[in-house]
């Protein structure tokens, strides 16, 4: 009896003590920065990127975070999130402590901080009684300031790349000119260039992302572009004249350089879309031909790139959600992994693409960016128009050619040019010189529902990114203009990875529905032949023999249909298994292994136990 009660008492001893020491490690823990990043991706420890550019500081740098965490009306995820950008501007701070000073702040009711984070433009979200929750960023470097209005959760993978943003907005204020030359309202239209009865709409994304890079400057191709641009950005260029090829390509030979976007379908071209509604398909598409030919660029502005095995789920009416060959879903397996702008890369979504490649002639050496797949093939893009989804994936067949969705070009170019165009203004014809160009064969992927979402946040829009398409965008033309400090954070690894496996078995399903199809349609030319060969022979009655004919085609149609939906259910029921597996793995797995620890452990402790006690 006293033993036991000694056991006992030792046991409740051994319980305090650890928990003694479990308050205590919290304490230390809270009062030392410190943390250890055991993901795979290193997703919670600062990028090679972000601490190139807080190496690079040269001028002192501080950083004034106001963050509420006192408030006692506010949701404790917010806390929770406030306290992540905390420990992540300390890692900041730890990278070049000479340059970079963090300030904390707790702005409440009434205070100098409050009025402070008020005077930096900082936006304090109404919490009841009037008062004001913070939670945003000011840097300062010398007269320069630099303002993150609000941190939000919900853009919790881009904090890092907006913080990093933020210290290089503060610190290299001068921006580069960028020219765009477009046939899109990529820069929004204002209420004076809606059309009747249509809304003003913003700038796209993709436009305000450039603006933190850039000096942004609208031109016309048909004018002569000003010295003072490095590059320049042509966007969906549609039926230009020699005179527009003309002076791009004097920029180019020049010393400037060209980012060109064509596509041969452009869903986002609202134009192009009224014609089709008008029976005129085929405007969407965009080109350089007189450039293109001279470059040895093989590009048809005509086809539609179609990849089975990157190809995106779109849902079908009747069908569910089903893959669309000529929409792409890209993993990491489709980007050049040693190019810095496209390294890091994980996930893209690309709407009918086009693709091209050079001829055995051209004097530019291609460098691809993203390419597809030995499975891909083309399509005309009018058969988009009127052609089912499936149907279009039937037609895909693959062609065996090199498929560049991306690439950068460089080389020796001549001007294509023999006789000027008329309209030529500057007769300094230059006849050649060193070229940069990067292409593009789609211009939707960019748009902002293929690319973003637009919400309101405690008064402030916020753009929170889908997929990599923005960070495509965006790092190839830093990287034409030379700032490659934010590529790699900008393309950092994702908290969500795709399961492959999944993508394979339904990939298989697909392939053993659409050979059901086929047999089910041939069946129905089948039908429809004999009937128009009763037809013809103007014989309205049919026979008994007819009769029945139709009536056995009709049950092995509905006999087809019945296994073309137990495919279906099949895909459904491999592919859950496989993810409840997976699932239970997650879940239980972990658990098992402290189980089984503890056990172990706590047989041991007994064994000694025993043999202390004689037993």
């Amino acid at each position: 009896m006293k033993q036991n009660t000694k056991n006992l008492q030792s046991t409740a001893l051994n319980i305090f003590l650890v928990l003694v020491l479990v308050v205590a490690v919290n304490i230390i823990a809270s009062a030392i920065f410190f943390r250890i990043d055991v993901t795979e991706e290193g997703l919670y420890t600062l990028s090679d990127g972000s601490k190139k550019v807080v190496e690079s500081v040269k001028k002192p740098v501080t950083l004034k975070f106001y963050f509420s965490k006192d408030a006692a009306q506010v949701p404790l995820s917010f806390k929770a999130y406030g306290k992540q950008v905390k420990e992540l501007l300390q890692e900041y701070e730890a990278v070049n402590p000479e340059k970079l000073h963090l300030e904390i702040y707790n702005p409440t009711p009434d205070s100098d901080e409050e009025e402070w984070a008020q005077k930096y433009g900082l936006t304090g979200a109404e919490i009841g009684g009037g008062d004001l929750f913070f939670m945003g960023l000011v840097a300062i470097v010398e007269e320069n300031e630099a303002v993150m209005p609000i941190f939000d959760p919900r853009r919790e993978e881009n904090l890092e790349y907006d913080i990093s943003q933020l210290i290089l907005q503060a610190t290299k204020p001068e921006q580069g000119k960028l020219g765009i030359v477009t046939s899109l309202p990529l820069m929004g239209s204002g209420a004076g260039m809606a059309g009747v009865g249509q809304q003003a709409q913003p700038p796209w994304a993709f436009i305000s992302e450039l603006e933190k890079s850039f000096e942004l400057v609208e031109l016309k191709a048909s004018e002569e572009i000003p010295d003072d641009i490095s590059i320049v950005m042509v966007f969906h260029p549609k039926g230009f004249s020699p005179l527009e090829e003309y002076n791009l390509e004097q920029f180019l030979l020049g010393g400037g350089q060209l980012a060109i976007f064509v596509d041969p379908n452009a869903r986002v071209d609202q134009h192009a879309a009224r014609m089709a509604q008008m029976g005129k398909p085929g405007q969407g598409s965009s080109s350089l031909p007189l450039l293109f030919h001279h470059w040895g660029i093989e590009y048809d502005k005509g086809l539609i790139l179609a990849d089975p095995l990157r190809s995106a789920k779109v849902s079908v009416k009747g069908l569910g959600v089903t893959p669309y060959y000529i929409w792409h879903s890209l993993s990491k397996s489709a980007f050049n992994s040693e190019i810095v702008a496209t390294k890091d890369l994980q996930n893209m979504l690309l709407p009918e693409p086009g693709s091209f490649r050079l001829t055995k002639v051209s004097p530019l050496k291609l460098t691809p960016l993203i390419s597809a797949s030995k499975e891909a093939g083309s399509i005309e893009a009018y058969l988009t128009a009127f052609t089912g989804v499936m149907q279009i994936n039937e037609k895909v067949k693959a062609d065996g050619k090199e498929h560049n969705i991306a690439a950068i070009l460089k080389g020796e170019l001549t001007s294509a040019f023999e006789k000027l165009p008329d309209g030529v203004v500057n007769p300094e014809h230059i006849a050649k010189g060193q070229g940069t160009i990067f292409i593009m064969a789609d211009v939707d992927f960019i748009a902002d529902p293929f690319s973003v979402d637009r919400f309101e946040f405690l008064g402030q829009a916020i753009l929170q990114p889908k997929n990599d398409n923005l960070a495509f965008g965006v790092n190839v033309l830093d990287f034409l203009g030379g700032a490659n400090e934010l590529m790699e954070v900008r393309s950092r690894a994702k908290f969500q990875r795709p399961f492959i496996r999944f993508g394979e078995l339904e990939r298989q399903a697909q392939g053993n529905y659409q050979r059901a199809e086929s047999e089910l349609e041939l069946e129905l030319k089948a039908l429809q032949n004999e009937l128009e060969k009763i037809n013809q022979g103007g014989d309205t009655q049919l026979s008994q023999v007819q009769v029945e004919q139709i009536k056995d085609f009709r049950d092995k149609e509905k006999s087809t249909k019945s296994k073309l939906r137990q495919i279906r259910k099949l895909l459904r029921k491999d592919i859950e298994l496989e993810q409840n597996l997976l699932i239970l793995l997650n879940l239980l797995l972990m658990p098992m292994i402290l189980a089984i620890f503890g056990t172990l452990l706590y047989r041991k402790r007994f064994h000694r136990m025993g043999r202390g006690n004689g037993k």
